[in-house]
């Protein structure tokens, strides 16, 4: 198993990346409603263009060139500085969360596609993200493809597809643009899978309303490439909710401050309730901006595991954070897994 504890210095607690070719929702189209329950979900329109069209573009635009610089600069914040958590440990924000129902799990897959293998290094089945910020704004977050009926899906932080809080002001949910998937991204050999462009987006309302990051999730699926969908191409990390707040994980991600964002780094360890805000899990990983929405998976052999976290923010003393994946992350798999 590749695991590795990190040890660099982190000076500020804040939201590792703020920061899609999905086309923003017109009024009624996202389903929001700024009374809606934190834990219901809200979608992007769905983009329009057929899948080798969208694969096209995000080729034109996200060209290694501009990856190259978009990487040489710090993961930016996605016009959220209200988002940010500068709690000290002790302030708590939430209670200790229990599961809400029993503890499930779907498993990881292995792909499909003829010829198509695990790579010596990175994780198939994770990748780099790139995306323009409703501001404009180019920057990064890391996902990671997730078993579905679909095949076309990936788990990253809900700050990764859409601005927190847009939903909550006029005009509405404020969601990313040009947002793309990059597998296994690695920077020897930077684009082995191809492109991903997303095509739709989905988010907890207690997001997108409330900038809630214990509702920092969101799925989004994926427009297929010339290879493929993207659950045949890479394979899958599996799922799992509902399990004790101490387990054994692994946290996979691309951070700012280390590389540069250009290698997938990793981090294991056992997770423990929040000092800051106890409904939520930390590990000490001291990943900054370009991780957020990277996988914490448990039982992970090397190759796949089981989602059971996401990172969100890091905190001045090294430790990232993740929302709990509780039935209602389930429940949003299930909604959004079937969607093509």
């Amino acid at each position: 198993m590749r695991s590795v504890r990190l040890a660099l210095a982190a000076t500020a607690i804040s939201v590792i990346s703020m920061i899609g070719f999905v086309q923003p929702a017109s009024a009624g189209d996202d389903a929001r409603d700024r009374r809606a329950p934190a834990d219901t979900i809200a979608r992007s329109a769905a983009q329009q263009q057929n899948g080798p069209a969208a694969v096209e573009r995000a080729k034109a635009y996200w060209t290694p060139e501009r990856i190259k610089r978009v990487l040489s600069r710090p993961a930016a914040d996605a016009g959220a500085a209200a988002a940010r958590d500068t709690r000290a440990p002790g302030a708590a924000a939430g209670q200790r969360r229990t599961p809400d129902g029993p503890a499930g799990s779907v498993p990881s897959t292995a792909p499909t596609v003829r010829g198509s293998k695990n790579l010596a290094g990175p994780l198939a089945n994770t990748g780099l993200v790139l995306f323009r910020t409703p501001a404009g704004n180019q920057s990064w977050c890391t996902a990671s493809a997730v078993t579905s009926p679909s095949r076309m899906m990936v788990v990253t932080a809900g700050h990764c597809v859409v601005e927190g809080g847009s939903g909550s002001r006029p005009g509405g949910a404020r969601w990313m643009r040009d947002w793309v998937y990059l597998p296994a991204y690695h920077g020897a050999t930077p684009l082995p899978y191809g492109y991903f462009p997303a095509k739709e987006f989905t988010a907890f309302n207690g997001w997108i309303n409330n900038t809630d990051f214990n509702y920092d999730i969101a799925m989004v699926t994926l427009h297929p490439n010339g290879a493929g969908r993207v659950g045949d191409v890479t394979g899958t990390n599996g799922l799992a909710w509902n399990w004790s707040m101490q387990e054994y994980l692994s946290a996979v991600g691309y951070p700012d401050n280390i590389q540069n964002g250009e290698y997938q780094q990793f981090c294991s360890g056992h997770t423990s309730s929040s000092l800051v805000d106890p409904a939520k899990l930390q590990l000490q990983c001291h990943f900054g901006g370009g991780a957020s929405g990277g996988p914490w998976l448990m039982n992970f052999n090397g190759i796949s595991g089981e989602i059971n976290g996401v990172s969100i923010l890091l905190r001045s003393d090294g430790f990232n954070e993740s929302p709990y994946f509780d039935t209602k992350v389930y429940d949003m798999w299930l909604t959004q897994g079937v969607r093509t």
